[in-house]
């Protein structure tokens, strides 16, 4: 599939909104310390989560070399999000099959920017500690 001009806006727009969301996600909670304590005492009753997401940084190189530079917990974040939605969005067979894929990539940021903001520390997955 050959990416129109549109279709490489939508993308960059996607990839804009995810960014935002994270910051805004977690902004707040990686700027105050006690929102962090929180965040990370409530994390750590799902040790099965904590697991996933240590799973996943430790297979990515970059991300684990990230993790050792002061203040890149909101870049390592979105990069965690963006891996996310490539691997099981844009790296599927179905979506190569589907005709208005561009479609779907408007409706997933346009989902974005009317969703509600996350309650901040009842994540059910850690990020990162503080």
């Amino acid at each position: 599939m050959v990416l129109t001009r549109p279709h490489t806006q939508d993308f960059d727009d996607l990839i804009d909104m995810i960014s935002d969301w994270v910051l805004k996600f977690a902004e707040p909670i990686i700027d105050n310390p006690a929102m962090c304590e929180k965040f990370v005492s409530a994390a750590k009753k799902h040790p099965n989560d904590i697991s996933k997401l240590r799973k996943f940084i430790l297979s990515h190189g970059d991300l684990v070399h990230g993790c050792f530079f002061p203040d890149t917990d909101i870049d390592i974040l979105t990069a965690i999000v963006l891996r996310f939605v490539y691997d099981n969005i844009f790296q599927k067979v179905l979506f190569g099959e589907l005709r208005n894929s561009g479609e779907v990539v408007t409706s997933i940021e346009a989902a974005m920017q009317t969703s509600v903001e996350p309650k901040r520390g009842e994540s059910s997955s850690p990020l990162l500690s503080c």
